[in-house]
C-alpha cells in the first residue's frame, strides 16, 4: 500500500477510497456502500471525472448511471436478451422437442415453449449466481399505452435464485395474510437482496411487490408517490412504512410473527422507527 511508484508514494487505499466515496456522495447522492474499487481507480487516473458532478444539468444522468451500474443489479440489453430467447426458440423448434418440467415434449406449443424458456432462464440465473456475477434484470417488450402496434421496453427484476426455507414460507404466508407490501425498483440491489432472503418460492407465491420505477414492468409509480415511499425497499405493514432490507427475524418481529412456532407472536409487533 505504501510502495513508491513513479517517484511518489502510493496513497493509502482505504483512505483514498473513503475520500472518493465522500465526493461521490456529495456530487451524486449515491450511497458510499455502492461505490466499487474499479470506479475509485478510474477517478484516480482521471480526477476530472468528479468535476462533471458540478454541472446541475448532468446530475439526473449521473444518478441514473449509478443506479444502473453501481448498485449490484445489471440491466440486460433488451436486444441481446431477445436474441437469446429467439435463439433458444429456434433451437427447440429445429429439434422438434423440449424438456419441460422434467419431461420431453414433442412439438411444443408457444405456451409450452415459454415454460421451457423460463426453466432455461432460471438455469442461467443460477449459473450466474454460482459464478459470482451480477444478477440481470429481464427486459420485456410491451405495447405502449394507447397503441396497438408500437412497443416499448420494460424491465422485470432479476430472478430470485435462493430456495425458501420453511420459516420463510411460513412468514411469507403470514405477510400475505396481513396485507403486507414491499415497494421497490427492478434495478435495486437491496430489493433483490430482500427477495433472496425470502427465497424464490415465498417471493413468487406470497410477496405483494409494488414496482415503483416507471420503466419497471407492471409498475405502479402513482401508488408509490401516494404512499410517499422515499427509498427501496420499503415495507408497508399494518399501514405504516418501514425502509430497508431486513433479515428474516427482523421482518418477522415487524409483522408480529414467531418464526419458531410458525404462528402469530404473543409479543406482538417489535417495530423499528417508521419513515418520517
Amino acid at each position: 500500500e505504501g510502495d513508491v511508484e513513479g517517484g511518489g508514494a502510493r496513497p493509502d487505499r482505504r483512505g483514498f477510497a473513503a475520500g472518493i466515496a465522500s465526493a461521490a456522495v456529495l456530487l451524486t447522492g449515491t450511497q458510499a456502500s455502492a461505490l466499487q474499487w474499479s470506479t475509485v481507480e478510474k477517478i484516480a487516473a482521471d480526477p476530472s471525472l468528479l468535476a462533471v458532478g458540478l454541472d446541475p444539468s448532468k446530475l439526473d444522468s449521473i444518478r441514473a448511471a449509478w443506479k444502473r451500474n453501481n448498485l449490484g443489479v445489471k440491466a440486460a440489453n433488451a436486444a441481446d436478451y431477445t436474441v437469446e430467447f429467439d435463439d433458444f426458440a429456434s433451437k427447440v423448434k429445429k429439434a422438434g422437442k423440449a424438456k419441460i418440467n422434467g419431461e420431453i415434449v414433442e412439438n411444443p406449443t408457444d405456451e409450452q415453449l415459454l415454460s421451457a424458456w423460463k426453466t432455461e432462464e432460471r438455469r442461467r440465473a443460477e449459473k450466474r449466481a454460482e459464478e459470482g456475477l451480477e444478477p440481470l434484470t429481464r427486459p420485456v417488450r410491451v405495447l405502449k399505452e394507447g397503441s396497438k402496434k408500437d412497443y416499448e421496453t420494460r424491465y422485470y427484476a432479476p430472478l430470485v435464485t435462493n430456495t425458501s426455507t420453511p420459516e420463510a414460507l411460513a412468514l411469507g404466508a403470514y405477510l400475505k395474510e396481513i396485507g403486507a407490501k414491499m415497494y421497490g425498483a427492478y434495478w435495486c440491489s437491496h430489493c433483490y437482496g430482500q427477495k433472496q432472503v425470502l427465497g424464490a418460492e415465498a417471493a413468487e407465491k406470497y410477496l405483494e411487490y409494488i414496482e415503483c420505477d416507471k420503466k419497471g414492468a407492471n409498475g405502479n409509480r402513482d401508488l408509490c408517490k401516494e404512499r410517499k415511499v422515499k427509498g427501496f425497499p420499503t415495507w408497508e405493514v399494518f399501514g405504516e412504512l418501514y425502509p430497508g432490507e431486513m433479515q428474516l427475524d427482523t421482518l418477522a418481529d415487524l409483522a408480529g410473527f414467531d418464526l419458531k412456532t410458525g404462528k402469530k407472536s404473543d409479543k406482538g409487533q417489535i417495530k423499528p422507527l417508521p419513515v418520517l
